[in-house]
Order: structure tokens, then sequence, then C-alpha cells
């Protein structure tokens, strides 16, 4: 069953931190900036803004209503993209499915099948989070900026990351998109991102984080790797060697799969799984091929966690 926001649906009301810089606490952005941008954010934070519930065509500017003759060009644009359901609200539209609601999908088309979309999250207390793609239709490849959470509901967006890459998982081949490339590193998404399907995107990526890995691997708390040889019958040692010595960024998938059952992380109390504590504090681009491996193994964690899958 399928999530239809539509026509007479709340509409989405969030605060406009949304449209102002997030990472204002991330080691990547200068420590002479994060006082102005934070008081930037507060500023801004008190104007609301309020979106369209379901799809709504978008200007460059996702905060704003797109006028007339703006709102024809997004639709004969949307009217040319070679896939059918793409052509749909409906289709954009189940990128919220099992969501909180009200949900708002936003779409911007550019020249040459290029563009943006937004997906707003709220719910009952206010907003949630929203997330920023860029897209190549043509090429069909889609860039997953960012996602931001209401900094004051930081604790309540638990799965939200996990939802909204399922839904793409039914939604992008539907659109044409085949593949979706990102930057893993953000908030600990070297992690995170594996055990979704997203590899390194070349070998340069993967020698790099095959560092990380290494380092890693020798701060381990004393007890994992006995842990680990008694429940799993072999040495974590060998095994993390034959994974460095592979020159295949997919072999990433391996260190995702060492305690994939958690008997390391259950039997030692361990705060984090093990290929988390063995891929923090990677950062390197990342893809994940939607026709292959990586979603294949998207597909396998949505079955093995029991979500469902919105139909398109």
């Amino acid at each position: 069953m399928r999530t239809k926001p539509g026509a007479g649906s709340k509409p989405v009301e969030l605060p406009a931190w949304m449209w102002t810089v997030a990472f204002t606490k991330h080691r990547y952005v200068p420590g002479a900036w994060r006082a102005a941008l934070q008081s930037l954010n507060t500023r801004l934070r008190s104007r609301p803004v309020r979106l369209p519930a379901g799809f709504s065509h978008s200007p460059r500017d996702s905060s704003k209503s797109a006028g007339k003759a703006e709102l024809a060009r997004q639709k004969r644009r949307l009217d040319r993209l070679a896939h059918a359901k793409a052509r749909l609200p409906a289709t954009w539209e189940a990128l919220g499915y099992e969501f909180p609601t009200p949900v708002a999908v936003r779409l911007h088309l550019r020249r040459r099948d290029k563009g943006k979309f937004w997906l707003f999250l709220a719910d009952s207390k206010g907003p949630l989070a929203y997330l920023e793609r860029s897209a190549d239709f043509a090429a069909g490849v889609v860039q997953h900026e960012y996602m931001v959470r209401n900094p004051k509901r930081s604790g309540e967006g638990k799965g939200l990351a996990d939802r909204a890459m399922v839904n793409a998982s039914v939604v992008y081949p539907a659109i044409g998109i085949h593949r979706v490339e990102l930057a893993a590193g953000l908030s600990g998404g070297s992690a995170i991102w594996p055990r979704l399907g997203f590899c390194p995107s070349n070998v340069q990526a993967w020698s790099a984080l095959r560092k990380v890995i290494q380092a890693n691997y020798l701060k381990l708390p004393p007890a994992v790797e006995p842990s680990f040889a008694l429940l799993h019958g072999r040495s974590l040692g060998s095994a993390i060697q034959a994974i460095l010595a592979d020159d295949d960024p997919a072999a990433i998938f391996e260190v995702v799969s060492l305690d994939d059952d958690s008997r390391v992380r259950h039997a030692l109390g361990l705060q984090h799984p093990l290929s988390g504590l063995l891929l923090v504090g990677g950062h390197w681009r990342g893809h994940l091929d939607l026709q292959g491996l990586g979603g294949a193994r998207l597909r396998d964690f949505a079955q093995g966690r029991g979500f469902t899958v919105p139909v398109v």
C-alpha cells in the first residue's frame, strides 16, 4: 500500500534552518566560521516556511512557490522525462512511504534532464528532517547531497535514513535511476552506508579506507580477537588481512559481514558493531549500483529488517 499525501493534506511547516548550513559542528567547517553560521541559523530559525504536502514543483529555491511561468516550465520538463513513471506525482510521493506525515516532495528540473529534489519530513510535533538530492536522469545517476535533522529533535529521527534508502530502492529504478553516489563520512556515515549497499567509488578511495581499517583494527579492545575466534571459529586478524589485500572496493562488504549477527558485540557489550569500529573515521566517495551487488545487499537489508516497500 502506498502513502499518498496528496492534495488537501496538512501543509508541512518548517523553520528556516532547513535552508541554512547545517554542518556548523563538522570538522570540515573552519572554526572561524562556526559562530557566524550558528548565529545565522538561530536568527533564521524563527521564520517558518510552509510547503504543500505531497508532490509539488519547485523553483531553484525549494522554500518558495513556483510562479505561473516557472510552474508551466517545470511541467513541460517533467513531461519530457524518458521514463513514464517519472512523470507521475504518485511515483515521487512514494519516496515518503511509511514516514510520519505530513511529507513534502519537491522537484526542480533543469535543462538536459538534470535537476534536484527534496524530501521534507515532519509529524504532529513539527519538522523532523529534510533530504536533498541532485539527479542526472539522462545518465541514470543521483547524488545524495545530505540529510539535515532538526537539531531540537536529534534523538527522534532513528531509522529515517534506512527508510529513505529502502523507498529509493523501489522508486529510483522506476524513474530511471540505477546509480546512487554520496560522500561517506559525515555523522559516522563511513560505518553506516556499507550496510545499505554502498562501497568506495574507485580503487583510490578504497586504498585510503583500507588504511583506516588497519589503524582501527590495531585499536580494538584486546578481548575482541579471542572472542571473535571463539564465536566465529576463525582468526579475526587473518580475516582483516584478507580484506586489506583485496583491491576490489566491494571487499568493504566483507567488513560488514565479519560479525553481522552481532555475536561478538553482544558477548562483550560493545557500544557499536564490529564493522562500525573498523570503519569509523573514514571519509570516502561511495556509490550504490542498484542493478548490482549493492542493490542486492540493500534489498536483503530491507527484507532482513522487515521493511515493507512502496508499490509504484
